[in-house]
């Protein structure tokens, strides 16, 4: 691995701190799964990756590299990547997190108690019913309704995260790009604050 001087990593800390940080941040967001420091110090291990892989490629070495374009680039690429490399394990480990269980369960309870046994908290999801889909759509404006009403006819616009698929919402609505991305984040905006989510 490469060997950087202290003011040469002060100077990389110094232009890609922030975005390391940034990045750090959203790999889980959550502590008990990948904390702040563990991200970050898988980041720095990824930034010097990056050093090393760029001088492979180019033969620049440190300073040099460090006020070239393209390895601006290439080191904001691998911070990325790692991002997404480290996220998508995660990711599919959240779908456990949203399955909490109550804590009010009695203190007698063995190791062997079966997990249908558990209370299951109630507070960790929301169920929503046809008559509170019904009410909330409703109570929102035109270009609001009519993504509820798109989504419903075709649930495929919805990706299993729950993201929505902007190309296909306009082909169903006809709303222009700037109108859907309005309502969208309309929808966003009224689910958070009806919902707490």
């Amino acid at each position: 691995m490469i060997n950087l001087t202290e003011k040469q990593w002060a100077l990389y800390e110094e232009r890609y701190g922030k975005l390391m940080h940034t990045i750090a941040n959203r790999i889980s967001g959550d502590d008990a799964i990948a904390n702040h420091e563990d991200n970050y110090s898988d980041l720095c291990v990824a930034a010097l990756e990056s050093i090393e892989g760029f001088k492979k490629k180019t033969g620049e070495d440190f300073d040099q590299a460090i006020n070239n374009k393209l390895f601006d680039q290439y080191t904001k690429t691998v911070l990325w990547n790692r991002k997404a490399k480290k996220g998508i394990p995660l990711t599919k480990k959240m779908e456990f997190r949203n399955k909490h269980f109550s804590i009010d369960c009695p203190l007698s309870m063995g190791d062997d108690m079966n997990l249908s046994e558990r209370i299951e908290d109630h507070k960790a999801q929301y169920d929503a019913s046809a008559v509170d889909l019904e009410d909330f759509t409703n109570e929102q404006p035109e270009d609001v309704k009519s993504i509820i009403n798109a989504i419903l006819k075709n649930p495929g616009i919805l990706a299993k995260d729950g993201s929505i698929n902007h190309s296909a919402l306009r082909s169903s609505t006809g709303l222009s790009v700037h109108f859907t991305n309005k309502a969208v984040n309309k929808l966003k905006q009224s689910i958070r604050k009806n919902y707490g989510v």
